[in-house]
């Protein structure tokens, strides 16, 4: 019996032992994955940013469901904003560099003529020529703090519950006193449709898509908006004819400093903030907005989710 015993507390003995350094070797091996994932993580990161803080490549997003991978999808989505941001500072310098070069440089002839004339006329052209130069200088600079201050605002608005077709229908007729060559048609569905808006922003949502669909639309062709009752969304369409969208800049064309406008000296400033300022006031709303061509047109959707 004693044999026995001493027999079965061995084999336990060695079991255990055996299932001991098993585990102990799964937990090596698990530790050494782990360990091996955090270090290829980290060398991707570090390589990620050169030295001057700029974005050289992206980090690959694993796949994997466990507290890695959601980390390292979390880097990657960081770096990919990060990078969307210096393009954003890349193309603001550009851009800001061709706007200013005009408005400044009808100042500096303005003051060279002042200078140089004898008649008060001429003279007083100049001084009316400098003029619009600050003028237009000043607008670039009231467009730039738009955004900024619209994201102040965005934290300090508040909602209220708005009827929607008696809503569009005052925005429309105010449309038809500041643009009175163009023809506006209002298409709302016989239910009335209540919404939890902020009037004044979405009056300037409204404002910066209608102007941007006067801008580009054809001669004598009608701006349409409709507004479309989808159950489970609310949609707003403005559609106007006139040329296509790019399709390759569909996606990015309301980010901020995303313009498709051709250079016109005679032109007012663009900036490519009016879209990306729509965007920010329909995400306030806790909605979406999209462009899509049409045969014979563009169609700027605002979705609004209904609870």
């Amino acid at each position: 019996i004693q044999i026995m015993q001493r027999q079965v507390l061995a084999g336990l003995f060695n079991k255990t032992l055996l299932i001991f350094f098993a585990i102990v070797f799964l937990l090596l091996l698990f530790a050494g994955r782990l360990s091996s994932r955090l270090i290829k993580l980290n060398r991707e990161t570090t390589e990620a940013i050169d030295e001057y803080g700029k974005v050289q490549r992206n980090i690959v997003a694993s796949h994997a469901g466990d507290e890695i991978g959601e980390l390292s999808r979390s880097f990657s989505n960081m770096l990919e904003r990060l990078q969307q941001y210096h393009h954003y500072l890349e193309g603001m310098a550009s851009r800001l560099s061709h706007e200013l070069r005009t408005p400044m440089a009808m100042v500096k002839s303005s003051l060279d003529r002042l200078q140089e004339e004898t008649t008060e006329e001429n003279k007083r052209d100049a001084i009316q020529s400098a003029e619009q130069g600050l003028q237009r200088l000043q607008t670039i600079l009231t467009r730039l703090t738009e955004a900024s201050r619209l994201e102040q605002a965005l934290q300090e608005a508040d909602k209220q519950l708005i009827e929607l077709n008696t809503f569009l229908q005052e925005c429309i007729d105010g449309y038809k006193r500041i643009y009175p060559n163009q023809h506006f048609q209002l298409n709302t569905p016989q239910a009335t449709l209540n919404y939890q808006i902020n009037p004044d922003l979405f009056f300037q949502m409204l404002d910066k898509l209608v102007g941007n669909a006067v801008e580009f639309s054809e001669p004598g062709k009608e701006i349409t908006i409709n507004l479309l009752d989808k159950k489970s969304t609310i949609e707003l369409e403005i559609i106007n004819v006139g040329p296509a969208l790019p399709e390759d800049m569909i996606d990015d064309l309301f980010n901020s400093m995303v313009s498709i406008r051709k250079d016109k000296s005679d032109s007012g400033p663009h900036l490519g903030l009016g879209l990306y300022v729509a965007r920010l006031i329909a995400e306030f709303h806790n909605g979406t907005i999209s462009a899509r061509n049409l045969k014979e047109g563009v169609c700027m959707t605002i979705t609004l989710p209904v609870d």
